[in-house]
């Protein structure tokens, strides 16, 4: 992996020619330009083999900036094993940036900071307009400052969200059997009316879930962020957290409403 820019030299003029980039007059430096020519003729097995290379001191090593050229080239053409195989290895890449980037969370909070940033990544590099461009000038840079943007939200999030993640008590934990018709999405207006006043009482957040949940039937969430539909999306996928933080939030405000149902 490579985050420095290399030295300005001349593209080779015996190269085939290499479709320009059409955003902001960005332009690719040499190197990449040089490596896209040297490939582009090669067949999509020999290109997924090669992008496999991580040894920068091979020449057949291929930055960043040239997987993307070739990752929306195959996506274009309709090559999804080419593509997904590039952009397979463009992640494993990123793996070690997210490492010395992500710090101060989870392991759970680190991994969906780094799926987030990753997602919204991939709708640049495979827009159908080129406002993905960037990404094939300075691919770490615009990863740098995708990740710092994270990173920053979830603190800000964290730091909202803090008091809601204590452990639930043991006593709390023992009170869960009472709440079998709480478990299961949709709620009846008595039930709701039942715990109106917990309900008011819990911090507002809780109780946004908790009738997420409850009153719209919304999921949960997929434990693997890849498998979510963005066209249904879950409540974890809503407020960007795992599956497994958002239980812990119903599993707090069902405890505290166990008390009003009771009564």
């Amino acid at each position: 992996m490579s985050r420095t820019k290399p030295a300005p030299e001349e593209a080779a003029k015996d190269l085939p020619p290499v479709p320009p980039l059409t955003r902001n007059g960005y332009v690719r430096n040499a190197r990449t330009i040089r490596q896209i020519a040297n490939h582009q003729g090669k067949a999509p097995a020999d290109i997924r083999a090669i992008a496999r290379i991580r040894d920068e001191a091979d020449p057949r090593w291929l930055a960043a900036e040239t997987l993307v050229f070739f990752m929306r080239r195959a996506d274009q053409a309709g090559d999804d094993r080419t593509r997904n195989a590039l952009f397979a290895e463009l992640t494993e890449r990123c793996k070690g940036f997210f490492a010395s980037q992500i710090r101060g969370f989870t392991p759970d909070r680190r991994e969906d900071i780094a799926q987030e940033v990753m997602t919204k990544l991939v709708a640049l590099i495979f827009a159908e307009d080129d406002r993905g461009d960037f990404a094939q000038v300075a691919f770490w840079s615009l990863l740098e400052a995708r990740t710092l943007t994270a990173v920053e939200r979830a603190r800000a999030q964290g730091r909202r969200y803090e008091s809601l993640d204590e452990p639930v008590s043991a006593d709390g934990e023992s009170r869960m059997s009472n709440l079998e018709r709480l478990e299961a999405p949709g709620l009846q207006s008595d039930d709701l009316t039942m715990i109106s006043e917990g309900l008011a009482q819990l911090d507002p957040h809780l109780r946004q879930v908790f009738l997420m949940r409850h009153q719209l039937g919304m999921a949960v969430g997929k434990e693997n962020r890849a498998d979510e539909d963005p066209a249904d999306p879950s409540i974890a996928f809503h407020f960007n957290v795992s599956a497994r933080t958002v239980g812990k939030w119903l599993t707090k405000a069902e405890t505290q409403l166990a008390t009003y149902r009771k009564a």
